[in-house]
Parts: structure tokens; sequence; C-alpha cells
């Protein structure tokens, strides 16, 4: 039983740090407690951003994404310090449980402890291939098989439906936005990619190196 649940908004570019549920839209988040996603406008993509982790330089790193309709910030249940952060990516609505009653829950609901921990899980799973990406592929390597995934059929070219700006591309690969920007335009002049309105077009199949 859910003893109290807090209802808040965010703007775009809003960050935050607890526990929460996705119920509609994107977020970019990070290590936190427990949220649910209420409403937001959602992207082409139904899926949000997640753990924007940051040097002090302010490059950061995007390390995983998380549907709508989805909690996050669980990870902080071992007790342990928050170890990234949250960003709403357009104006979004938020569920908060505290963590007593989230701890509640967990026991008192063996089907959402279990939903729980499939998630998890999964989670783990796409850190160790992250790991793998990062450790023994090159960022052009990275940036191939990110456009690649999201690349959907358009007629006879691919596109990549979401606007991603060379910052962006940059958080979510491991890479410089330097390095983007040298990516694409070499594979411009080599006939390779265009970019339109911040959008990736795939005109032929991707060298394997760069």
């Amino acid at each position: 039983m859910i003893g109290s649940v807090l209802l808040f908004f965010l703007t775009q570019g809003a960050t935050f740090g607890l526990v929460g549920w996705l119920m509609g839209g994107p977020l970019a988040i990070g290590a936190l407690a427990m949220f649910m996603l209420a409403d937001t406008k959602s992207r082409s993509n139904p899926w949000f951003t997640a753990n924007p982790v940051a040097d002090e330089a302010g490059n950061e790193v995007v390390l995983s994404t998380i549907p709508a309709g989805d909690y996050f910030g669980e990870v902080t249940l071992d007790g342990s310090p928050r170890s990234a952060s949250v960003a709403a990516l357009e104006p979004a609505t938020c569920f908060v449980i505290p963590r007593a009653d989230f701890e509640g829950l967990i026991e008192g609901n063996p089907a959402f402890a279990r939903d729980l921990i499939r998630k998890l899980a999964g989670r783990v799973r796409t850190l160790t291939e992250r790991v793998f990406d990062l450790a023994l592929r090159d960022v052009y390597e990275r940036f191939a098989k990110f456009a690649e995934e999201r690349a959907v059929d358009y007629g006879e070219l691919r596109i990549v439906p979401d606007r991603f700006t060379q910052r962006e591309i940059a958080a979510r690969i491991g890479g410089s936005r330097e390095m983007v920007s040298r990516i694409l335009k070499d594979l411009a002049t080599g006939g390779y990619v265009r970019v339109e309105d911040k959008r990736v077009v795939l005109l032929k199949k991707l060298p394997q190196k760069w």
C-alpha cells in the first residue's frame, strides 16, 4: 500500500534526483529513488534517455534509455549516494513515491518485485554491452552502431527519426562533439549520409571503418 504520492511538473531541461515512474514520454535520467512519468509530449521515439553523467568540463555520457511508463531511481535502494542526474527532455509530469512506501511495495507485491528484478537484470545487461562498446569499439564504430540501430526505412533511404544535436549524439556514444562533427562531415563527403533538420539520413550502408 502506497501511503503518499507526489505529483510534480518538469520543464524541459529541469533536473532532479529521486525515484519515479514514466507514463507518457521521454526523460533523461540518472541515479534516483523512485519516479513515474505521467505525461509528456513524446518524441517519435517513445523512449527517454537515462543516466547522464558529466565530467568537470561538462562533457556528458548518457548511459541508457528507459521507455515511457517505466520507473527509475531504484538504484538508491542500496543506500549509496546517487551517481548520476536526471533532466527532462521536454515538459513532463511525474509521480514520486517516497522511499519507505517503495520498499513496502516491494515487500507486499511479489509481482512488482519480480518486475523490478527483471528490469534491473536488463539494465545490467545494457550496461555490460555499453562497457564492451566503450572498451572495444572506437568512436566511429559506436556512431555507426548508434545510427544503424535507430534508423528506419523511408522510401529508398534510411533515416534516424529523432532530431539529435551533435552534442547529444556524442553523449550517447561516449565521444566528443568535435569528433562527431568530423565523422559526419567525412561521411557526407563520401556520400554516405546527409543531415536534414538535425536528422541523420543514411544514403547507403556505412563503412565498417573510418
